[in-house]
């Protein structure tokens, strides 16, 4: 409590302060009640020493479990935030089951995450293309954001580039700091401009080796197929890297590309497999020349 106070005190007349966020996923299952009460007294406590700034948790999802927690437990709260990707389409309807009628953000939102997409047979998760992450921000915006009412705004993850799963997973950056075509939907849906020049368009990545076991060494082929609305050059990067599942706290440290290009002809190359066993993915990045790309990965197994 003396904790957070201090912070309130350090901060409240500060002109960027929009609202206190109190805790982020840090709930559980949300059946916890002394966690809800505790929450309740900093709300009340954040309220006496700044009332002119709301308060705000985050959660990882909203439950029913968590909705009865909060409304049994923590009336001073004036609103609740949403971490939620795969989910976010049924938001709106899940919120009305569960009788959430506080106002609420979404305070995380992207693609699908990797722990709800496909996977190999072995365990390494599907990604979806730039331009499929691109046309599920779109439709998940409009559905769920757009509306309003009691949704007061959104925070989408991450306006800028990480690691975690992959490097481009999140990422609305490619590691080469390009923008991706989610950051085109974005500026329409923010701004309602269409951006003066898009990022490329990536229809698909083919390659007999996607989700495939390998001898090392193999050689093996892959294509992608891309188009731009600019009638700009495209230029495609091809590159193999380790399979990395865990990522540093900050998600900064990529893992680092192996040489594996055989030929390529833009958009077709030969690449070979590693020669030690392990769990590898391909990423092809097609770049405009212009500040834009679109990128595309599989996985696949050396043995």
């Amino acid at each position: 409590m003396e904790r957070v106070k201090k912070t309130i005190r350090q901060f409240r007349a500060h002109p960027a302060l929009l609202l206190w966020g109190l805790g982020n996923e840090v709930e559980g299952d949300g059946k916890n009640n002394a966690y809800w009460q505790q929450l309740d007294r900093l709300a009340k406590m954040v309220k006496e020493e700044d009332p002119a700034h709301p308060t705000l948790t985050a959660i990882a999802g909203m439950t029913a479990e968590k909705v009865k927690g909060l409304n049994e437990h923590a009336p001073h709260l004036d609103m609740v935030g949403i971490n939620t990707y795969g989910a976010l389409m049924g938001l709106r309807k899940l919120l009305q089951e569960v009788g959430w009628t506080r106002p609420w953000a979404v305070t995380e939102y992207g693609p699908q995450g990797f722990w709800e997409s496909p996977h190999a047979a072995w365990g390494a998760p599907l990604e979806q293309t730039s331009t499929q992450k691109a046309e599920m921000l779109r439709k998940v915006y409009q559905a769920a954001i757009t509306p309003a009412g009691n949704c007061v705004g959104s925070y989408v993850f991450l306006w800028g580039q990480k690691q975690e799963a992959t490097s481009t997973w999140f990422s609305l950056f490619t590691p080469h700091v390009e923008t991706t075509e989610s950051v085109d939907v974005l500026e329409e849906l923010w701004s309602g401009q269409k951006p003066k020049n898009y990022a490329p368009v990536l229809q698909a990545l083919k390659s007999s080796a996607a989700k495939a076991t390998l001898s090392p060494a193999q050689a093996f082929e892959a294509q992608v197929e891309a188009s731009d609305v600019d009638k700009d050059a495209l230029i495609s990067r091809w590159e193999i890297v380790p399979e990395k599942a865990a990522r540093d706290k900050e998600g900064r440290e990529l893992p680092i590309a192996l040489t594996s290009t055989l030929s390529t002809n833009n958009f077709q190359a030969t690449l070979k497999a590693p020669d030690k066993a392990g769990a590898y993915r391909l990423f092809v990045y097609v770049s405009d020349g212009k500040g834009h790309a679109a990128t595309a990965n599989f996985p696949f197994l050396v043995k």
